[in-house]
C-alpha cells in the first residue's frame, strides 16, 4: 500500500510517496508541492501499476489513461522503478516530417 505524507515545512513542504516495489524493498517517489487530494490519486494509481505489474496483467483504463498524460519527468520516476516500460519514440515517419515541415521554409522546393 502507497503512503502519502509530507517533507520539509510551512511553505516548502512537498509530498512524497512511498511504497513497496516489486521486490518488497521501500521506495520513494517525490511528487513535489501538490495537494492531498492529488496525492492519494497518484498513490492509488500507482497501487494499480504495482498490482498489475505483480500479477502480469494490464493495468485499468483509467490508469493508461493517466500514464499517458503523465510528464516526462514523473513517467520516468516510474520507469526508474520497474512499474511501467519506456514509452516508445516517436516513428521514423514523424521524425521526418518534423524535419521537413521545419525546413521548408529555408530550402527551395525541390530540395523538399
Amino acid at each position: 500500500m502507497a503512503s502519502i505524507f509530507c517533507i520539509g515545512g510551512g511553505k516548502v513542504s512537498i509530498k512524497v510517496v512511498q511504497f513497496a516495489d516489486l521486490t518488497g524493498e521501500r521506495r520513494t517517489i517525490r511528487l513535489g508541492r501538490v495537494d492531498s487530494e492529488t496525492g492519494r490519486r497518484f498513490g492509488e494509481r500507482l497501487e494499480d501499476l504495482i498490482r498489475a505489474r505483480r500479477l502480469n496483467i494490464k493495468p485499468d483504463d483509467d490508469t493508461t489513461r493517466w500514464l499517458a498524460g503523465l510528464s516526462e519527468a514523473t513517467y520516468r520516476k516510474l520507469v526508474n522503478h520497474g512499474l511501467t516500460p519506456e514509452r516508445e519514440g516517436m516513428p521514423l515517419s514523424a521524425c521526418v516530417e518534423k524535419y521537413v515541415a521545419q525546413r521548408e521554409a529555408d530550402l527551395k522546393p525541390a530540395s523538399v
